[in-house]
């Protein structure tokens, strides 16, 4: 198998969450419907974003899908957590929740892209994460502690059900 088959392997399960963005709409007034319009986006464009990651050579590239897949990962965490805390009735007003946890959002994407000027999203560059020639960063001290709460904030929604 080619790099490009593999690459679209990785990334036509993304298209797939995209089937219950209609059902997701349509019940917008139902509890939990706000944190699965989150996820399913979240999902497919981390798929999406792998897939580039996996078929890529160009470092740059590389960075920018890992930047977006890491956004998606923080996009489903978010929607994993409004969606357990609206259904399960701990909060009322899931929107501006969703307001708040966006900054988190934005400020991660900042982090990360700015990594050439404090160097603690993205640690020490290691050749391991590209398939064929290149080079690859491996996770700081940011990220390592953004997959810890991460981790925590999905246990504790995950409990609180």
């Amino acid at each position: 198998m080619n790099e490009i088959t593999t690459g679209l392997l990785f990334a036509i399960p993304g298209l797939l969450p995209w089937l219950l963005f209609p059902a997701a709409q349509k019940n917008r007034d139902r509890p939990g419907s706000l944190g699965l319009l989150v996820i399913i986006p979240s999902v497919s464009v981390y798929a999406i974003a792998f897939a580039v990651r996996t078929v890529t050579t160009t470092p740059w590239l590389w960075y920018g899908a890992t930047n977006i897949g890491l956004a998606a990962i923080a996009g489903g965490t978010i929607g994993w957590f409004l969606l357990a805390t609206e259904y399960t009735g701990y909060i009322d007003r899931p929107r501006r929740v969703l307001g708040g946890l966006s900054i988190l959002l934005f400020v991660d994407q900042i982090l990360a892209w700015t990594n050439p000027l404090h160097h603690q999203y993205y640690g020490p560059v290691s050749s391991v994460s590209l398939p064929t020639t290149g080079i690859a960063p491996v996770g700081g001290v940011l990220v390592t502690r953004y997959r810890s709460v991460s981790a925590c904030v999905r246990w504790y929604t995950c409990l609180s059900c």
